[in-house]
């Protein structure tokens, strides 16, 4: 795929949850098409490290540590990367965390409602936070693209995960109100969802998956393969995705080729939903 090209010179984008997986492939890529990247996330060791790998492209990128649920924070972040950038033109809502190791149902008693409030507090509320923080240049500027990033399991549930599922479904619903409250600002605000890729976010979910899953997953050796061999088995390609497929759709979403796309949930699953 590397005859995709998208040009984004000079354009600042923010990511959260950038230090790894899905967002340091999606801050590379746009590092890579020319954009200038704010990396935000905890874990700092990491995510400098995302910072520099970005800067080897030619382009600034800088980190910042942001705890997605906290608006004070936020919203010093939002003043920092503005001081240090300027302005900025895109914003990725990636940040997310999955089920915990241990509470996966089914029963459905299994998870409990600090679980519950975990999820929707960071996939959800983390997403409302930092858009609440950065919706106000684009209205400003009368300009700007928002990409939350949500799940395939928006719409294929499964009731081993039914708060992460819902969290995700949530992201989907927010991004269509938010796309009709900016749309009168020139400001395109869309969700991608991408099937099950293998990212530090499924560390220490392999045992948990195969007791599950045992007739499927039951001859893997590997945590990655029992993702991947999960992600792959109900696709109509019969593959998973890779990281940077998932950037691709952020960076097509993002690009001006994608001007009269808004409110909308882009799946990218190797056909897994069909939707």
């Amino acid at each position: 795929m590397e005859n995709i090209k998208f040009c984004f010179p000079g354009k600042v984008v923010v990511i959260t949850g950038a230090a790894a997986g899905l967002g340091r492939a999606m801050a590379l890529q746009f590092a890579k098409a020319g954009a200038n990247v704010a990396i935000c996330d905890l874990k700092e060791e990491l995510a400098t490290e995302t910072a520099k790998l970005c800067e080897a492209e030619g382009v600034k990128a800088k980190f910042y540590k942001l705890n997605i649920t906290d608006e004070e924070m936020a919203a010093s972040v939002k003043d920092a990367i503005l001081a240090d950038f300027g302005t900025v033109d895109i914003l990725v809502n990636n940040a997310g965390v999955t089920t915990a190791p241990g509470k996966m149902g089914p029963p459905m008693a299994n998870i409990d409602i600090a679980d519950w409030k975990r999820l929707i507090g960071i996939n959800l509320i983390g997403t409302v936070t930092v858009t609440k923080a950065f919706a106000p240049i684009f209205k400003e500027k009368k300009q700007g693209k928002i990409v939350n990033i949500s799940s395939q399991t928006a719409y294929n549930v499964t009731v081993s995960m039914p708060h992460y599922c819902a969290s995700k479904l949530a992201i989907v619903s927010y991004t269509q109100s938010c796309s009709v409250e900016l749309g009168k600002y020139n400001v395109n605000v869309n969700a991608v969802c991408p099937g099950y890729i293998y990212t530090p976010i499924y560390h220490g979910a392999g045992d948990e998956l195969i007791s599950k899953f045992p007739a499927l997953l039951g001859d893997c050796k590997s945590e990655e393969e029992v993702v991947t061999k999960l992600a792959a088995v109900s696709t109509s390609l019969g593959r998973p995705e890779k990281p940077e497929d998932i950037a691709y759709c952020v960076l097509f979403l993002a690009s001006d080729a994608a001007s009269e796309i808004t409110g909308n949930a882009v799946i990218v699953d190797s056909g897994g939903v069909r939707r």
